[in-house]
C-alpha cells in the first residue's frame, strides 16, 4: 500500500495548493486502510511500508487480521503531529 504524496512542480500540487484538491488527513488514510482490511475476504500478504505511509504494517491476511487492526486503532489515538508531514521530499 502507498500514500499519495504529491511532487513539487505538478499540476495536482498546485491544485492543493489552490484548495481545489484536499489530501486526506493521516487519521483518514489509517481509517481508509482499516475499512480495507475488515473487509478483505481472501488470504494475502499485506505489505505497508513505504515512506509516504503514515503507519508502518505487514502481515499475511487473515491469520493477522487482528493484530493489524489493532496497530491501526492505537494509531488513531495519535496526535496529527506524530506522523510525517503531509508534503516529503524534494521531487
Amino acid at each position: 500500500m502507498r500514500t499519495l504524496v504529491p511532487k513539487i512542480n505538478t499540476l495536482l500540487l498546485h491544485e492543493i495548493n489552490k484548495g481545489r484538491f484536499k489530501l486526506l488527513s493521516p487519521h483518514q488514510v489509517l481509517r481508509e486502510t482499516k475499512l480495507f482490511i475488515e473487509n478483505t475476504r481472501c488470504r494475502t500478504i499485506l505489505t505497508s511500508d513505504h515512506y509516504t505511509n503514515y503507519l508502518d504494517l505487514s502481515g499475511r491476511l487473515p491469520e493477522d487480521k487482528e493484530r493489524l487492526l489493532v496497530e491501526i486503532e492505537h494509531a488513531l489515538s495519535w496526535d496529527k503531529s506524530r506522523f510525517r508531514p503531509d508534503f516529503i521530499g524534494s521531487q
